[in-house]
């Protein structure tokens, strides 16, 4: 189970807004970020 803490530390900020890398997301699910890029696609 993710926990927010986990999450939150993972929050960066680019150009004013909130943002997850791909690879950032693809740690927490415990998945390849080219299946994460693969989902958003």
């Amino acid at each position: 189970m993710l926990k927010i803490q986990q999450v939150e530390d993972k929050i960066i900020t680019v150009g004013g807004k909130k943002v997850l890398l791909d690879s950032d997301v693809a740690l927490l699910y415990d998945v390849q970020t080219k299946e994460i890029n693969q989902a958003v696609r």
